[in-house]
């Protein structure tokens, strides 16, 4: 009976072996796919790294370009055309207020029939003398004061 006990633990233990590197290597299957997995994990971070790289350059870029200055003819037609703004509006305001007494004095002459005095207090009321002389001394008063302040540059 201990010779057939010896036998099947001698075969069972010829087994040991093999099994044992059966196990090893299972562990080193999984030892190398966690090293696979970290690797992988480190490839992407570096990806996520240049690809965050490139995205700051690009946007360095674009605000670099943002920034830039236009080129100097372009200065000059904006500031004429920001110096223009203010006289194109009041020459506008002007000629329609020009025309509006026009009409007002053909009104008053044609149709109502006024004499020259009454037809002088019906056009030039002193709300017309107010806005006149308004629109002249901010005019000319703002020329006075950039020669004053040093700008010799005349008013729009």
């Amino acid at each position: 009976m201990l010779a057939i006990l010896g036998s099947i633990i001698g075969f069972v233990i010829s087994f040991a072996p093999e099994l044992l590197r059966i196990i090893k290597d299972k562990k080193e299957k999984e030892h190398e796919l966690k090293l696979i997995d970290l690797q992988i994990d480190t490839m992407k971070l570096k990806q996520y790294a240049k690809l965050e790289q490139v995205q700051n350059y690009t946007a360095i870029e674009e605000d670099k370009y943002t920034y830039l200055p236009a080129s100097p003819n372009s200065y000059k037609i904006v500031e004429i055309v920001a110096a223009l703004v203010r006289p194109v509006i009041t020459y506008g305001v002007f000629l329609l207020y020009v025309c509006l007494k026009v009409c007002l004095i053909y009104f008053c002459l044609r149709v109502i029939g006024c004499t020259n005095l009454d037809l002088v207090s019906r056009v030039w009321t002193e709300e017309d003398a107010g806005l006149f002389c308004g629109v002249i001394t901010f005019w000319f008063g703002q020329r006075s004061l950039n020669k004053i302040r040093g700008n010799n540059i005349s008013a729009n």
